[in-house]
């Protein structure tokens, strides 16, 4: 499969910056608060399609 037709979803902007420097589509599923009530990373996605879960993202994408 191309990897022009994946996703990685992910909650870390970090992974989904590396899967689309390798040609995958990329979603972000926040997980608040992951990290704590002090969390400073990861709070929204930075460019990438944004759902709220495994269940919205299939939706979106028609499954």
């Amino acid at each position: 499969m191309p990897t022009e037709r994946a996703c990685l979803a992910s909650a870390h902007n970090g992974n989904l910056a590396a899967a689309r420097r390798c040609g995958f589509q990329t979603a972000f599923i926040p997980r608040l608060p992951e990290f704590g009530p002090n969390q400073q990373t990861d709070l929204m996605a930075e460019q990438d399609w944004v759902t709220g879960s495994l269940v919205e993202l299939a939706c979106m994408l028609g499954a």
